[in-house]
């Protein structure tokens, strides 16, 4: 018989090193207040007792009904409520001054083993039954171990906790609904967290999957329109013959589709009114790859120059409106100047708002230069010339009242040091109706990433632009 856990690894439980406490067993909860549950006991077992112990078997999830008796496990005083030994005995004077035997309530001395007994008929996982065998035997002759079968229940049980998952069975399943909605209002995450009478249903709810292995799980799985990603809690312990029926039958097959197929996809999504994403079309097409859907749905790295004209329309639009607080209208001025100067000098906004007065003046009359052989940046720099005067003119005025930061040419109206938050938030705000494939980062308007709308890519350098990225950490 074993006497401690560490007697059950390897064939039940699987200690994953260091302090973790392994799966499916309960927390002891010494001195937590906030969960009130204590370890689950069978009362007729402790009046069988010539002295009354609780079972090693007790503090598995696996448990909620007694195998012997066939009734309920209890996990509190049926008198006062408090729970059973040892939970929360850390905690005040219960256990102190005076020896108390682990089958009272050491709140009202209720005698545990006169709590009324409850007949179970549910299902219990097959595991349950067969503690000291190293094997489990589900249907159809299949002979597992019973550690891995442990493994594998767990992972089932996740997916009515983990919000994914349990979503779409909330959606499928209106006979899971109760299961799914008492464990998002406990705000537990796993399956030994939660009280008895959840964790009896929930593990009644995977015996019944495990029934008829695989044909049953994979039915419930595709009516829910679970997938194998929602099965990779943790896929390095799931088992082979689990982790093979799963990825077989519900992994999406990686395809290649052929331009047609995604065009008409892309027709059928914007006739139904559903926004066009890869993800979406990916969906309706069942590939989850393909060099067709990147080439078409991939993320673009460069804007068009119709698309850098509706930035500057947006920007433009942006900085004339009137704004309750002079300071938001100085700030927002402020903001607009950036996006422009890191768009004609081709620099990042971290690295524009870092710039001093004399270097920032300088290159803002330089930008001429810059744009003479770039038309679409003419209306960038007569923008810039317009709103930077006007950024100077609040600048002045900031410095008769106090003096402004530094040599620095972006100052702050509101105290503090300038950052380039505002003024990325700013250009997310004026590419929000644009293809939502287009990378939100200044560098997509920089003159070397824009495509030539009237002769292809023109002097685009794809490869340039990828390194920037990778630069960046994006």
């Amino acid at each position: 018989m074993h006497m401690t856990l560490a007697g059950l690894d390897g064939t039940l439980l699987r200690f994953r090193g260091g302090a973790s406490v392994p799966r499916w067993v309960l927390p002891l909860r010494y001195s937590r207040r906030d969960h009130p549950f204590g370890i689950p006991f069978c009362p007729q077992c402790l009046r069988e007792d010539e002295v009354p112990h609780f079972r090693l078997r007790w503090r598995l999830c696996l448990h909620s009904v007694c195998e012997r008796h066939g009734i309920r496990l209890i996990d509190g005083c049926n008198r006062c409520g408090h729970p059973s030994w040892p939970a929360t005995s850390a905690l005040g004077n219960l256990y102190e001054g005076a020896w108390i035997p682990v089958h009272e309530c050491p709140v009202c001395r209720y005698d545990l083993r006169c709590s009324p007994s409850v007949m179970d008929t549910s299902e219990l996982l097959p595991v349950s039954g067969q503690l000291c065998e190293r094997d489990v035997s589900l249907s159809n002759g299949v002979i597992v171990p019973a550690v891995e079968f442990a493994a594998a229940a767990w992972c089932v049980a996740q997916l009515f906790i983990r919000n994914r998952s349990a979503r779409k069975i909330h959606a499928a399943v209106p006979a899971a609904r109760e299961v799914i909605e008492e464990a998002s209002r406990s705000d537990q995450r796993s399956i030994e967290w939660l009280p008895l009478e959840m964790r009896l249903r929930l593990t009644s709810r995977v015996a019944g999957l495990f029934q008829g292995w695989p044909g049953t799980l994979l039915t419930f799985s595709e009516r829910c329109g679970l997938s194998a990603e929602h099965f990779s809690v943790d896929r390095q312990e799931l088992p082979h013959w689990f982790e093979a029926a799963i990825r077989s039958q519900l992994r999406k097959q990686i395809r290649d589709v052929s331009h047609i197929e995604v065009q008409t996809a892309m027709d059928q999504l914007t006739a139904s009114g559903i926004v066009l994403t890869k993800q979406a079309v990916s969906k309706l097409l069942g590939s989850s790859g393909g060099k067709s859907l990147q080439e078409i749905l991939g993320r673009r790295l460069r804007a068009s120059s119709a698309e850098l004209q509706r930035m500057l329309t947006a920007l433009a639009d942006a900085a004339s409106t009137d704004q309750k607080r002079r300071s938001s209208t100085e700030v927002l001025v402020r903001d607009a100047v950036a996006i422009l100067m890191a768009v004609t000098l081709e620099k990042q906004l971290d690295v524009v708002v870092d710039m001093s007065l004399d270097e920032a003046l300088k290159a803002i009359s330089a930008c001429r230069d810059c744009v003479s052989n770039e038309h679409d940046l003419e209306r960038a720099y007569a923008l810039l010339t317009r709103l930077s005067a006007q950024y100077l003119q609040h600048r002045a005025e900031l410095g008769r009242k106090r003096k402004p930061a530094a040599d620095l040419f972006f100052v702050c109206f509101r105290g503090g040091r300038v950052q380039s938050r505002g003024a990325k938030r700013l250009l997310q705000q004026c590419m929000k109706n644009m293809d939502a494939r287009l990378a939100r980062s200044i560098s997509a308007f920089w003159q070397g990433q824009r495509i030539d709308e009237r002769g292809g890519n023109g002097a685009t350098n794809e490869r340039q632009m990828a390194s920037t990225y990778v630069r960046e950490g994006r």
